[in-house]
């Protein structure tokens, strides 16, 4: 039986995302707000000494001078200006900025600082590269004021644009810091992984001092899978500016990334103290929120966003992640749709609405969203790797190939186009190809319990039980708490017609997941390979009212269903069971197929008022007649149904069968209705003249 391959690492990288959001520069996410660093200033003018004074002839009498105004260095205003923006005071910092242009008109750096700090507000961003160029043309051979023109591009999916203005700045200032971090973000964001680290370690070498080069250095080595490395230069990017919001949300992103929770909220705590409005510290709270499932704080911040910038597309985009995530598909399309209204070129509101459909199946148009995303931003391995998908998604092996292929070439580092690449050859029974590919996935990333299991299955499918079995035994103990691994293994042993492991680890899975369908049918198919129908059509029935569709329960449950009548055809002159065997097979399948406790089910045979024997079952009743009547007339009936197997075959012929459904009322039992059914009733069911659906039996109440 096999699974709809899902991507476990999707959340994973969608925090990695919005950390590569955090300075810009991600080929896997539309480039969003920065946020603000310290900047390089240019040391003070060296002054001047100041001339002896002329001697005068003392019978002149000296001219009393005019008091002279000294104007202020352009450093103070740079610097107070610096000062502000790493606080969050981005008006502050505008105004000293514009303070310092209009008193030293000639001097680019003014505007390279104010195009900076425009980078790190959504609301001007466009801004950014239009003051970054006026610092260009003020003085064409500075090479910081190109950096700064390069990172105004970045921030303005412009990728290409800011490689190239990099690259020119380097040939004209090789060590400058600013200069080769901007190279490096524009590296990153062109999928020239290496080339960015290690121009991204030059740069904290040259300027330690500046908090974003600390921030490019951890992302560099993040998009190479090195994630321990990218902490640790998180972690001492905060040790030097740990008062400033940005390196406190930055670092907490990577504590998410490892699923290091504990110090997270401290630091988004932090960071909010700085300031309390901050948009991309709300973000990393609404995404913990949806880390741990809850929905409504997490969509309570996206609502303060959505307050603070209504303007923006950042709150409806959260928004629509929360939704989505909670499988209310219509309010994430709508947000997705307010968040694009905003922002036409917002890749992220396109995502969105691609993982919408794909998760509703609905791949065709899921792909034409994630080809805008690629028509806006060519560099995006995600965008490339969700094509690939929407292609599986659809059988299309042949596309899905080409497309993981090119995700792929763009970043060899990246585990999942391999990984997509073997699922997409196990679909074309190219057994060998797909298990070489998930061996090297799984040695990138060997504590992934998901990968492991997918090679369990590839192994199996290509018919070797031993490896298989190896392989889903460690996707078990790396992720003791999920059903699927275990379905996995258990279905490994059901080819090799071990029906008793089968058995057990099945009923494991169904510990962790009691409604699982996959679990349920296993457990069905495991229970009949063992001549065990009666038990198999319990759990069944419970898998067909979960999935009343389910093609594979459905032909089960037909197939155990002839065998079991056949096996056991009605009254003594079949396989008759006794009153005690009787009442253990009512209290077990009628237990199972309502999804009760054994003792939650009470079974006992008397005589009726005319003489004849009677079998009487009373259970635990989970709905409200008055309330909820289609729903407690459905569960009586199923408990009749389960019940009628025991009542035609007992020896003793019993000719009556009353059902009657209970609840306790403090410390009272009462009844809330029962159903009676003759003999005659229960044997035209059993031979199949009545449908399993039938309501046999009068109710009474």
């Amino acid at each position: 039986m096999k699974k709809i391959i899902t991507t476990r690492r999707a959340g994973l990288l969608l925090l990695a995302f919005s950390l590569f959001l955090l300075i810009g520069c991600s080929g896997d996410a539309e480039p969003a707000q920065e946020v603000a660093q310290e900047q390089p200033t240019a040391e003070p003018p060296t002054e001047e000494p100041t001339p002896e004074p002329t001697a005068v002839p003392t019978t002149v009498p000296t001219p009393t001078p005019e008091p002279t105004s000294t104007p202020v260095p352009l450093e103070i205003f740079l610097d107070e200006g610096d000062e502000l923006m790493y606080l969050s005071d981005w008006d502050g910092a505008e105004v000293k900025y514009q303070e310092g242009q209009a008193l030293y008109p000639d001097d680019p750096r003014p505007l390279g600082h104010l195009s900076f700090l425009y980078t790190h507000r959504p609301e001007t961003r466009e801004n950014a590269l239009e003051v970054a160029q006026n610092a260009v043309d003020l003085d064409p051979e500075n090479a910081e004021m190109m950096a700064y023109l390069s990172i105004a591009y970045n921030n303005n999916s412009q990728p290409d644009n800011a490689l190239q203005m990099a690259e020119d700045a380097y040939d004209i200032d090789p060590e400058n810091g600013l200069v080769l971090i901007a190279l490096a973000q524009a590296q990153i964001d062109t999928n020239q992984f290496d080339e960015a680290l290690e121009n991204a370690q030059k740069g904290v070498e040259i300027f330690p001092e500046f908090a974003e080069a600390h921030i490019t250095l951890s992302v560099a080595h993040l998009v190479r899978d090195e994630v321990e490395e990218a902490e640790e230069a998180i972690k001492e990017g905060y040790a030097n500016f740990n008062k400033f919001a940005p390196i406190l949300i930055s670092r907490a992103g990577f504590f998410g990334i490892n699923e290091e929770y504990q110090d997270e909220a401290f630091l988004l705590g932090d960071a909010l103290k700085v300031d309390p409005n901050n948009i991309p510290a709300k973000l990393a709270i609404a995404s913990n929120f949806r880390n741990d499932e809850e929905y409504d704080q997490a969509l309570e911040t996206c609502d303060e966003v959505v307050d603070l910038q209504p303007e923006l597309p950042d709150g409806y985009e959260c928004r629509g992640y929360t939704y989505l995530e909670n499988e209310f598909y219509d309010e994430a399309f709508e947000s997705f749709d307010l968040a694009i209204e905003r922002d036409v070129e917002t890749t992220n509101g396109y995502y969105g609405r691609g993982r919408t459909y794909l998760s509703q199946g609905e791949c065709q148009s899921a792909r034409e969203e994630f080809v805008k995303v690629l028509d806006l931003y060519p560099y995006s391995v995600n965008a490339q790797k969700l094509i690939g998908y929407t292609f599986l998604c659809e059988d299309d092996y042949t596309g899905a190939i080409e497309s993981f292929q090119q995700a792929q070439e763009m970043n060899a580092y990246d585990e999942e186009p391999l990984f997509g690449l073997a699922i997409a050859y196990r679909g074309e029974e190219r057994y060998e190809e797909a298990v070489e590919l998930l061996q090297q996935v799984v040695e990138q990333d060997p504590e992934s319990g998901f990968y492991f299991m997918e090679l369990g299955i590839t192994l199996s499918e290509a018919g070797d039980n031993e490896g298989a079995e190896e392989a889903a035994l460690t996707a078990v103990d790396l992720d003791p708490e999920e059903a699927q691994p275990l379905i996995v293994l258990a279905e490994i042993y059901l080819d090799q017609d071990r029906y008793f492991d089968a058995e057990n680890n099945f009923e494991a899975a169904l510990e962790l997941e009691p409604e699982n369908i996959g679990a349920l049918i296993g457990l069905g198919l495991a229970y009949g390979l063992q001549d065990r129908c009666g038990e198999a059509l319990g759990v069944l029935n419970q898998a067909r009212d979960l999935d009343p569709d389910n093609f594979a329960a459905g032909e089960i449950y037909q197939q155990c269903l002839t065998v079991y009548r056949y096996d056991n055809p009605p009254g003594v002159q079949g396989d008759p069971v006794d009153e005690g065997g009787a009442l253990g097979i009512v209290k077990s399948v009628v237990a199972s197929r309502l999804g009760l406790e054994q003792w939650q089910v009470v079974a006992e045979f008397g005589t009726a008022n005319d003489g004849n024997r009677l079998l009487s079952i009373a259970y635990l009743s989970q709905y409200d007649p008055a309330q909820q009547p289609n729903e407690f007339a459905n569960e009586i009936n199923s408990a009749m149904l389960a019940a009628t197997d025991a009542f035609v075959r007992t020896d003793s012929v019993p000719v009556y069968l009353v059902v009657e459904a209970v609840s306790v009322q403090g410390e009272s039992i009462v009844s809330l209705g029962s159903r009676f059914v003759h003999r005659t009733d229960a044997v035209d069911w059993w031979n199949g003249s009545l449908s399993d659906g039938a309501y046999i039996g009068k109710m009474r109440s």
